[in-house]
């Protein structure tokens, strides 16, 4: 039986100058997947994101690496912001935790509001503190019309809602294709020339021991 993925999203409610807020947010996850559709590894990077723009969460099947990931960035030159960065462990189905707060706005510095769609985004070959884009894999996945569970929409003040990534070899009905990191981020320039250097080092290394 495949493991599940359980990400809990709770809200922190603050007390500012202005009014306090909050906001519940759980969301249901299963079979995250790495490109070769096997479990993702357990520090395995979720990114959340929220689009900006209204284009959508389609990403190219490659990517570019080097942009930054950094919390209030922009993913990959996309209309995407990052809103929260967490370490996502899925090989004990236990519990993952991404924490969003809301303050009237949500996110870091206010880069998020209600109304808005989110999805997440999760890199195989990142780690928590990182904040470039390197390489690996990514997938993404987003509800934005609901057809899963609620719509994937940042609610209002006050509310608490659950959302669902349940794939079908788990009983639900998101296609499992939808859980595999197929994106592919490929290598700056430079670090792939140091990658073939190095290659043909060790090619050189070995003709001259035979």
């Amino acid at each position: 039986m495949k493991k599940l993925l359980v990400i809990t999203v709770v809200a922190l409610s603050l007390v500012a100058l202005q009014a306090r807020a909050s906001v519940g947010l759980t969301l249901g996850a299963a079979d995250i997947l790495d490109q070769y559709s096997q479990l993702a590894p357990s520090n395995t990077v979720g990114l959340w994101v929220v689009d900006t723009t209204g284009a959508g969460f389609a990403l190219p099947t490659s990517i570019a690496s080097g942009s930054s990931i950094a919390v209030g960035s922009y993913f990959a030159g996309t209309a995407l912001q990052i809103v929260d960065a967490e370490d996502i462990n899925t090989t004990t189905a236990v519990t993952g935790d991404i924490s969003l707060t809301f303050n009237g706005t949500y996110g870091v510095g206010n880069i998020a509001t209600a109304g808005e769609k989110f999805g997440i985004i999760w890199l195989t070959q990142q780690t928590i503190g990182d904040t470039t884009l390197e390489g690996g894999y990514a997938g993404i996945f987003s509800d934005g019309a609901g057809l899963y569970s609620n719509a994937w929409v940042l609610p209002s003040d006050g509310s608490a809602l659950g959302y669902d990534m349940t794939t079908v070899s788990e009983s639900g009905s998101v296609p499992d294709a939808d859980g595999i990191a197929n994106i592919m981020i490929v290598p700056e320039p430079s670090s792939l020339a140091l990658v073939v250097v190095g290659l043909l080092g060790a090619v050189g290394m070995i003709r001259r021991r035979s």
